[in-house]
């Protein structure tokens, strides 16, 4: 029987294992007075795990007019869980414990979901949470389009296609054998790159990698519709635009406004704007949700499906630091 993923988070709710583990990773992170730190960060990790599980049970039973403020909420407590196995102090004051996203207060009469955006804050929740994954900070006052991170999900891709006629942000990676593949055209059309820039936005995707060594074209005529691209081992692995599904498969995303943002972001921000939605435009949500007049319930329904089964496992792979926790997983 294959185990589920909070089967793998009781590793986590276990004083006697978290201690072990924050151990070895606070003294790899270079933290001062380690036992201290583990004595402070060990209850926080705990009960927001405790937290965060049950929101996302009560999430799956819940009916989608709920839904997204249960989903948001267990993703704030993996959130800051994450952040304590890195942070210990945090959090430091309460303004980091504002959301840390903006949404716009009053929406159209013709509002569509995929249209929306939100507003990074100079500080907060999402601000450290996306800190703690890339050491990077969005510039504040970034605007962040839903239809842009949605067509960069992997797993909401293909209900995101069929539902808006948009250029594509995401493809899938085709295997043409050993170190071998196939890319579509269509992502070279949506990057506004030629064909030897889209190879050198490629090579620049791995860090210290050997200038232009690390992709190259197997010929000057690809494949009618595809790039065909040969890669070192590992590369695509390595690269911070390729992304894998649950069922391993690999997809090339292109950056948002010439930034990568981790899907862990992606999915926190759409599952904030969704929340907020869900609490505080209730009109607006139950137009959406009960009238059928559009498809973003079909995009809706879809994407809170990915996220209470990604984002758990994207947090798991994130505390195990490999891949460990998402062998036969199922939730």
């Amino acid at each position: 029987m294959n185990k589920t993923v909070w089967d793998f988070f009781l590793y986590f709710r276990n004083e006697e294992t978290l201690k072990r583990y924050l151990e070895n990773r606070y003294e790899r992170l270079g933290v001062k007075e380690i036992h201290k730190a583990v004595y402070e960060a060990t209850p926080k990790i705990i009960f927001n795990i405790i937290h965060a599980e049950h929101y996302f049970r009560a999430g799956e039973c819940a009916d989608v007019l709920i839904k997204p403020v249960l989903l948001y909420y267990g993703m704030i407590n993996l959130s800051k869980a994450l952040i304590n196995s890195i942070d210990a102090t945090y959090p430091t004051t309460t303004s980091v414990l504002k959301h840390g996203l903006s949404t716009r207060k009053l929406k159209k009469n013709d509002y569509k979901f995929v249209e929306d955006e939100v507003k990074v804050q100079s500080g907060g929740l999402f601000v450290s949470f996306h800190q703690c994954l890339t050491g990077e900070s969005l510039p504040p006052q970034m605007r962040l389009r839903m239809g842009e991170l949605l067509s960069r999900l992997p797993e909401c891709t293909p209900a995101f296609d069929l539902c808006c006629d948009s250029p594509p942000h995401c493809t899938r990676i085709v295997e043409n054998g050993e170190n071998e593949w196939l890319i579509s055209r269509k992502l070279l059309q949506s990057s506004g790159l030629t064909r030897d820039e889209f190879l050198c936005f490629l090579n620049g995707s791995i860090a210290h990698f050997e200038q232009n060594s690390a992709f190259t074209y197997m010929s000057s005529t690809d494949p009618e519709g595809y790039l065909h691209i040969r890669c070192k081992e590992d590369c695509w692995e390595r690269s911070k635009l390729v992304r894998t599904d649950r069922s391993r498969v690999h997809w090339l995303c292109l950056p948002v406004h010439g930034i990568n943002i981790p899907e862990l972001s992606t999915y926190f921000v759409i599952m904030f704007t969704l929340s907020m939605l869900c609490r505080y435009e209730t009109e607006r949500w139950g137009e959406l949700i009960l009238t059928y007049a559009t498809a973003d319930l079909y995009i809706i329904n879809d994407f809170m499906a990915s996220a209470s089964r990604n984002f758990p496992n994207l947090i798991l792979h994130c505390l195990f630091n490999d891949d460990r926790a998402l062998s036969n997983l199922t939730i």
